[in-house]
């Protein structure tokens, strides 16, 4: 997951912190600008999964780009 601003990065512009409610202990992968990692929930999809972020000033955002892998082609959001 990445967030930007007129196509700049704001990965290191910004102070933020993640949670979900399936995995997170390995949350920190979606968001460490690596192509090869990946964060999985290691369950099935339920009502109410979800992951947060929690951008802790406010900031101008006008893109939010989630990549997923190519064996996720079931998921709605």
């Amino acid at each position: 997951m990445k967030f930007y601003n007129g196509g700049k990065d704001l990965a290191h512009d910004i102070p933020w912190r993640f949670s979900s409610n399936a995995n997170p202990w390995d949350l920190n992968f979606a968001f460490d600008g690596n192509s090869v990692t990946r964060w999985g929930s290691r369950t099935a999809m339920f009502s109410g999964m979800r992951m947060q972020v929690d951008f802790e000033l406010p900031f101008t955002m006008d893109t939010v780009e989630l990549d997923c892998s190519h064996d996720q082609w079931g998921i709605r959001f």
